[in-house]
């Protein structure tokens, strides 16, 4: 008797990957034996045709399948993976009358030193980010602080200008406001009445000669 209903086989096996990391997998195979294919499977092979066919079949696709992608790949591409291990082993599996219903990677392992690889690798990424941001941060606050001093230079330097702009409007309009009877009156009422001790000119002499004191 050939048991046509469909059938779950789980197989562990090793294989490598593209970067050349053992990989151990278990691998859950739903199949069953079409039964118009019972008695030709059944005289051809035996009873025997899980270790004889399926258990090998699964083995040597799924060695195909991976070498074709590194570990981390194996990992995000699950699904892509699975897909291609179905298709492999109903390609090798249907002409003697085995097919597949459903494939699934029950588990991906990895060895403890790529295991150990990978979580120093993510802690190192984990510092270089860390150490970005905080120079990022660092950063920012320099630029802030140098934008901070540029406003106050600029600040410093206008207000410089505008002192400068009223002192000299100033001093222009005070020289405006200077003129030669003003000069005249300011001389004029500061004058203490005395006339100078000595004067001298070109058609003027003036000596001051005390007087002899009275006897």
């Amino acid at each position: 008797m050939v048991d046509n209903r469909i059938v779950k086989l789980d197989v562990n096996t090793e294989a490598f990957s593209k970067d050349l990391q053992t990989i151990t997998t278990v691998v859950a195979v739903n199949y069953h034996v079409g039964k118009e294919n019972s008695q030709m499977l059944y005289k051809n092979v035996g009873m025997g045709f899980e270790e004889v066919l399926i258990t090998p079949a699964v083995n040597e696709v799924l060695k195909a399948v991976t070498a074709k992608y590194t570990a981390v790949e194996l990992v995000s591409s699950r699904a892509e993976v699975s897909m291609l291990l179905d298709d492999g082993l109903n390609e090798k599996l249907n002409s003697y009358g085995i097919f597949i219903n459903e494939l699934n990677i029950i588990n991906w392992d990895f060895s403890p030193e790529y295991i150990n690889a990978v979580e120093a690798k993510q802690v190192a990424e984990q510092n270089l980010i860390k150490t970005r941001t905080e120079q990022e941060q660092a950063l920012v606050i320099a630029n802030t602080e140098a934008q901070k001093r540029v406003i106050a230079a600029e600040a410093e330097a206008n207000e410089i200008k505008l002192l400068a702009q009223a002192n000299a409007e100033s001093n222009r309009i005070l020289t405006e406001s200077i003129s030669e009877l003003l000069i005249k009156y300011q001389t004029v009422a500061k004058w203490d009445g005395k006339l100078p001790t000595v004067m001298s000119g070109a058609n003027n002499l003036l000596i001051d000669v005390p007087m002899a004191a009275a006897e």
